[in-house]
């Protein structure tokens, strides 16, 4: 289930140590680069392994070491890779963070340094050791990697009754508008995680003949929406995830144990086209929503206060 699914943040505390002590070697001056790439050649070394997605489908894995002239400052990285990046509406090209980008550079089995997106992730979207949870570096916070486990499961209301009994008490609002066909529901989820503090925003739908009908799909590929987030603390900024592709975005902030009614944030959704953000925001204003006052509208984006 999605709640027993975040429960596994606390076992991501036995990578914490290790990636903590790789990101401070990997960022440090030299980083992966120079004389430690030269190091790590020398006769009688071990070889890191460099895996690509394409690599992992249509080849043997080969084994090499990226070289590196340093490691780029976040605010100078390079352009994403050649693929193609997935198509936004409204005409942006924003990339599906863990869906088309490499894997990276293997630190243990299952978990991978990809120094282009400043990600300690796992393979195929699937999260550090298949867990369903990679590490951003640049921001500092756990988040749901593309393709987890915890997908194959959708929601129901029940995930976040049952929450507390594994210490994950927070706050979150839903917002349910009908748009192409489809029943959706827009979620929004601020509080602790255990031994975590973070925030979420989730996108599911489902049939309006479902025989289930407390039950939403986790979006599908072609369902996914460009999403970003601030998260703030005691008013004051906290973290924030960037702009991308996804249908579950989320930030989780390691060994803060912080309550719901400290935290706020804003969250900014590009609806795929004028009809799904009109009945968005008619969702909104029902739930108390004031446009131009704690919801805000430009072009096909929305940014909702909570």
């Amino acid at each position: 289930m999605k709640q027993t699914g975040k429960y596994v943040l606390s076992a991501l505390v036995v990578l914490l140590a290790g990636v903590m002590a790789f990101q401070a070697v990997a960022l440090s001056p030299g980083g992966l680069s120079g004389s430690r790439v030269a190091a790590a050649c020398a006769p009688g070394t071990v070889v890191v392994k460099t895996v690509s997605r394409q690599a992992k489908v249509s080849a043997p894995v080969q084994e090499t070491v990226k070289t590196r002239t340093g490691v780029v400052p976040a605010a100078q990285k390079p352009a994403a890779p050649a693929a193609a990046p997935s198509a936004a509406p409204g005409g942006a090209a924003v990339q599906a963070m863990g869906d088309i980008t490499p894997f990276g550079t293997e630190i243990i089995p299952g978990v991978y340094y990809n120094e282009e997106d400043q990600m300690i992730q796992g393979p195929n979207g699937a999260g550090m050791i298949y867990l369903g949870y990679d590490y951003d570096i640049t921001n500092g916070v756990f988040c749901t990697s593309m393709y987890p486990w915890q997908r194959n499961f959708g929601f129901m209301k029940i995930y976040d009754s049952a929450s507390p009994i594994i210490t994950i008490i927070y706050d979150t609002m839903r917002i349910k508008f009908d748009y192409n066909g489809l029943n959706w529901m827009i979620q929004f989820w601020k509080g602790q995680y255990g031994i975590t503090s973070g925030a979420e925003v989730g996108i599911y739908t489902k049939e309006p003949d479902s025989p289930t009908p407390l039950f939403y799909d986790c979006a599908s590929d072609e369902n996914r929406l460009v999403m970003s987030m601030n998260v703030y603390k005691d008013g004051q900024f906290y973290f924030k995830r960037d702009e991308q592709l996804h249908w579950w975005l989320t930030g989780f902030v390691m060994g803060e144990i912080i309550s719901y009614k400290r935290l706020s944030m804003d969250a900014t959704i590009t609806m795929k086209d004028e009809e799904m953000r009109d009945a968005f925001v008619t969702a909104l204003e029902a739930k108390g929503y004031t446009v131009g006052l704690d919801c805000r509208v430009n072009g096909l984006k929305v940014t909702v206060d909570w």
